[in-house]
């Protein structure tokens, strides 16, 4: 069986889904969730961070990336992170933190977290344009 992802939006979506799973061979996975984050919040994000890391490349002496300061942010909302030795021993790796597996809702809050934070750091956000669009 092939796998699909079907989002809910209206009765006849919902009806298809359940012939769906009335057909599906026993053993067959299911998953029922919230809806995850688009592409289009995340070229948000991106286009927000790129933002961040021009005006400020570095936090607290340290020279951050994308992926660093989306796990910043993360963790600052609230989301587990673990850290682990690095393979040789000279720093730590977070484990936890992805975007892509937050939900939509999740995700706008994450990005107006990064909003309120720019807001009292002084960072000026600049408008988004369509490639870039403030999350959906």
């Amino acid at each position: 069986m092939k796998n699909a992802v079907h989002i809910l939006k209206d009765r006849q979506t919902r009806h298809e889904v359940a012939q769906i799973v009335n057909t599906a061979p026993l053993g067959t996975k299911v998953e029922i969730g919230e809806e995850s984050r688009t592409s289009r919040q995340n070229r948000a994000v991106h286009g927000l961070i790129g933002q961040i890391m021009k005006q400020r490349p570095e936090h607290r002496g340290i020279r951050m990336s994308m992926e660093a300061w989306k796990a910043v942010f993360m963790h600052a909302l609230g989301d587990e992170i673990a850290m682990l030795p690095s393979l040789d021993g000279t720093g730590f790796v977070p484990v936890g933190l992805s975007t892509s597996a937050l939900t939509v809702k999740r995700f706008n809050d994450l990005m107006e977290f990064i909003f309120a934070w720019c807001a009292r750091e002084g960072i000026v956000v600049r408008h988004f344009d369509d490639e870039h669009a403030r999350a959906a």
